[in-house]
């Protein structure tokens, strides 16, 4: 069954976020050139800046244009490295229609992301030089980097990736920014630019396709359900209160997430809040895995104290991580 949102619904949403002063919102999917209302939804809020997530399979150039007539728009393309590595996460052939995407918004002149799914398989490849000069080419303007995390009860714990990979990746994201004119972003060894995890409404948070408002798009948790709150009930929960509070989860930055670094705190919430799993098999990193999750966080947590302490708290960007803290 495909979940989505009414366009009445969708609508309120937005009105509530320009009443609270929310005016970048993130839509993706599933695949958001799916979603009828899309380009409604833009059209009748112009003061709000849309970010489109979508795997490129059905961008045009009509649709294309059509988004750039806009001016409000910018569109991230989901890709896992070469076309080897993308048609083994998206399915055969995906690769070409994203370069084809990419083409179709050059010709347009719409703002152009990219986003990858960092595996144990690809962080290599997308945190490479010959990736990020690819996608500078082809006009990407920003690189995404987000960690795979397994979530949804059937996910491959053999996919996440190693301590090591992930500070190798933290290190290269600093080499990019220094070196490419293009701006990469990692949602969880940036950390220290934001004092540690931004969910729970303290900067961010998530409305899934049935309307579960979540702390993030990661934590499949949800105590209020849209169709039945406002979207200030809903940011003034016990749940998301009880998440802020606890924000920073570590006082290390680059362990910021109570999901993978932290995860005896997403248990502690889920324990004093009693939310309902928004997807099917969400609760199993927590019910049934979470001794692993522990020895997880535990070896990577080894070697991020260390870093912290010699690259943050005494190194060149004490300054700028202790204003964040």
């Amino acid at each position: 069954m495909r979940h989505e949102l009414p366009l009445e619904l969708s609508e309120r949403i937005l009105a509530e976020c320009e009443e609270l002063g929310i005016y970048f919102v993130t839509i993706l999917g599933g695949e958001p050139l799916l979603y009828a209302h899309l380009f409604t939804l833009i059209e009748h809020h112009p003061d709000i800046f849309f970010q489109i997530y979508t795997n490129g399979t059905l961008m045009s150039q009509q649709t294309a244009d059509r988004l750039a007539d806009y001016g409000n728009v910018a569109v991230v393309l989901s890709i896992e490295g070469g076309e080897e590595q993308t048609d083994a996460w998206r399915g055969k052939g995906v690769y070409q229609k994203i370069m084809a995407a990419f083409g179709y918004l050059q010709n347009a002149g719409i703002i152009v992301g990219t986003s990858a799914t960092v595996t144990r398989q690809n962080m290599a490849v997308v945190s490479s030089d010959e990736f990020i000069d690819r996608m500078i080419a082809l006009g990407s303007f920003a690189q995404m980097y987000f960690l795979y995390i397994p979530v949804n009860g059937m996910a491959d714990f053999s996919l996440m990736v190693t301590p090591e990979q992930r500070d190798l990746l933290r290190r290269r994201v600093i080499a990019i920014r220094n070196t490419k004119p293009l701006f990469a972003l990692d949602f969880w060894n940036d950390g220290p630019y934001v004092g540690g995890c931004i969910a729970a409404g303290r900067r961010y948070f998530h409305i899934n396709a049935k309307g579960d408002v979540e702390p993030c798009v990661y934590t499949h948790i949800a105590i209020d359900n849209i169709k039945d709150t406002t979207l200030a009930q809903a940011l003034d929960s016990e749940l998301f209160r009880d998440i802020r509070s606890r924000q920073p989860h570590n006082p290390n930055h680059l362990r910021p997430c109570m999901i993978i670094d932290n995860p005896q705190v997403m248990r502690e919430v889920i324990e004093n809040n009693h939310p309902y799993f928004t997807h099917p098999g969400a609760e199993e990193i927590y019910a049934f895995r979470s001794k692993y999750m522990d020895r997880y966080a535990g070896k990577y947590g080894e070697l991020a104290d260390r870093v912290w302490r010699e690259e943050y708290l005494n190194g060149k960007d004490a300054d700028r991580v202790r204003s964040a803290m």
